[in-house]
């Protein structure tokens, strides 16, 4: 299950894990060239945020669809 919330120049998606073993994760996209991905660690109490650009979170979605092999994804203008 996932969720999508969007606010003023911010969107958040949350996906909880249906099996119940994995916290919720929680992606933020605005309109810079940040992306966030956070996920609360019970452990350490605290939440684990990863900082990466829009090109990395594309790379990531291009590759659950990709064989094994490096590529370039060539970026498409309107």
């Amino acid at each position: 299950m996932f969720t999508v919330e969007m606010e003023d120049f911010e969107i958040e998606v949350v996906t909880l894990d249906e099996s119940g073993r994995f916290g919720d994760v929680a992606l933020f996209l605005d309109n810079s060239d940040v992306v966030y991905i956070r996920q609360w660690n019970e452990k350490y109490e605290k939440f684990e945020l990863l900082e990466m650009s829009w090109q990395q979170l594309r790379d990531i979605q291009a590759a659950m669809d990709s064989p094994a092999g490096a590529y370039y994804l060539e970026r498409k203008y309107k």
